[in-house]
This record gives structure tokens, C-alpha cells and sequence, in this order.
């Protein structure tokens, strides 16, 4: 059984004994730890590798899909579910408020609130549209609201949004961009 050296000796030298030790060690010691680096180099190439599962940035309710997509400066996508509620989103330092850019006379009702630190305002047009903008984030969604369901599952997603961390989702919600 091979045994570490102890301290050298008062010349500053070790022992002839514990010189040969150290050679053995070194002999069989260095590419023992070349391999153990080497594998867990290899190791750790592997596991970056792997693409991290796609996220939604909303909480997508049972049925609905998105589809995500980015330009040059801004971000977005559409958030659908088959015979329902189509919403589109768009984000980006260029794309501004959208509820603020709503003509004052097709507002049906505008509300404010603070939502998970972040200012939402959402505006209600005669039109039947919902646009729902998170000014801080430039971040604007907006729906067509056919039935009171629509309402209710719009606000539902998109006072889930978070771009950061965002949220799993079922295999298949996140459909790819045709190329």
C-alpha cells in the first residue's frame, strides 16, 4: 500500500523511500486526473448541448398553442386554440404602448393595475378588441373578444406574463414557425 510522503526532512529534502512514492504517484496519479478531467470535460460538453425545453412567457390554458417568433429589435408570437380566441403580441423597444394609441372615442373602458410588480393597462375598444400593454416591458397583447369566455381566458394568460423565467407547457403547445 503506497503511502503519502511526510514532511521533508531538515535539509529540506525528503527521504530517498518517499522520493520513489512520489515518483509512483506521479506516475499513475497524473493521467488518472487527465482522464477524470477529460470525462467530466466531456461530460459537461454534453449537457450544455442539450437545447433547454421551450418555455411559454404565459401560463397557456388547456387547448391553446403559441407560436413564437422575434425580428431584428422585437419579439413576439400568436397565442390561439382552435374555434377560439386568437391573441397577438408583439414586444420590443420600438413597438410602444399599444392601449395608449387607442382613439379616446372607441375606449368601451380602460383599467390600470400593478400586477406582480409590473403596470398593466388594458383597454376595451368598441371594437370588441382587448389590448392588454405592459408599458415597462413594451410589451402589448391584443384579442378579439367574441363571447365573455374570450374576456375571461385573454386576462387569464396574459396577467401570467413573464418573459424571464416563463412557464412549461404540454408537448406540442409551442408550434414552430413554418420555414
Amino acid at each position: 500500500m503506497m503511502r503519502f510522503p511526510s514532511s521533508p526532512n531538515s535539509n529540506g529534502f525528503y527521504p530517498q523511500n518517499q522520493v520513489s512514492q512520489m515518483k509512483e504517484l506521479s506516475r499513475w496519479g497524473f493521467p488518472f486526473l487527465l482522464t477524470v478531467v477529460s470525462l467530466t470535460a466531456i461530460a459537461q460538453s454534453r449537457d450544455t448541448t442539450k437545447s433547454p425545453p421551450l418555455r411559454s412567457p404565459v401560463q397557456l390554458l388547456s387547448g391553446y398553442k403559441i407560436q413564437l417568433s422575434s425580428g431584428i429589435d422585437t419579439w413576439g408570437g400568436t397565442i390561439w386554440k382552435v374555434g377560439g380566441l386568437k391573441i397577438i403580441w408583439h414586444s420590443g423597444l420600438h413597438v410602444g404602448v399599444a392601449a395608449d394609441l387607442v382613439d379616446k372615442k372607441d375606449v368601451a373602458w380602460r383599467e390600470e393595475q400593478v400586477v406582480n410588480g409590473q403596470q398593466v393597462v388594458c383597454v376595451y375598444a368598441t371594437s370588441s378588441d382587448l389590448i392588454g400593454s405592459f408599458p415597462r416591458l413594451v410589451t402589448n397583447f391584443q384579442g378579439h373578444i367574441e363571447r365573455q369566455q374570450d374576456l375571461a381566458e385573454m386576462l387569464l394568460m396574459i396577467l401570467t406574463f413573464e418573459p424571464t423565467h416563463g412557464y412549461a407547457v404540454e408537448s406540442g403547445a409551442i408550434v414552430p414557425i413554418p420555414q
